[in-house]
């Protein structure tokens, strides 16, 4: 099992053209042709993706909450013209539709995987 450096698969997590793998690792060419068609290193790349992926979704379920509470407090502004207020309300309901959604599918599909994991 070949060990690579961290940069090396950060960077083929973030790029797949020869010429950006060879500038953010500092490889030759021949080097970065080799190491695309390793499936380990393609592995751990896919991981790495995925890992990003779910951080940056974390972050934005922690900013959620902000967004909402700024929607809340436009929504009950008084002050604020009544168009505005009623874009907030529409704005708060159609998101909360399709996250309600979102998170129900995520828990069907943990579902299916525990079951799946279980018959193994």
């Amino acid at each position: 099992m070949k060990e690579y450096s961290e940069i090396v698969i950060a960077a083929f997590a973030t790029f797949t053209k020869t010429v950006d793998l060879m500038n953010a690792t500092g490889l030759s060419k021949s080097t970065i042709v080799k190491y695309k068609k390793d499936e380990q290193l393609k592995g751990l790349a896919q991981e790495r993706r995925q890992q990003i992926v779910k951080e940056s979704v974390y972050k934005l379920q922690s900013e959620l909450t902000k967004c909402v509470d700024v929607l809340a407090k436009i929504r009950d502004d008084t002050s604020i013209n009544p168009q505005v207020r009623v874009y907030a309300c529409n704005s708060i309901m159609s998101h909360w539709k399709e996250f309600t959604l979102t998170v129900d599918l995520i828990e069907r599909i943990e579902r299916l995987e525990q079951i799946e994991n279980e018959n193994e």
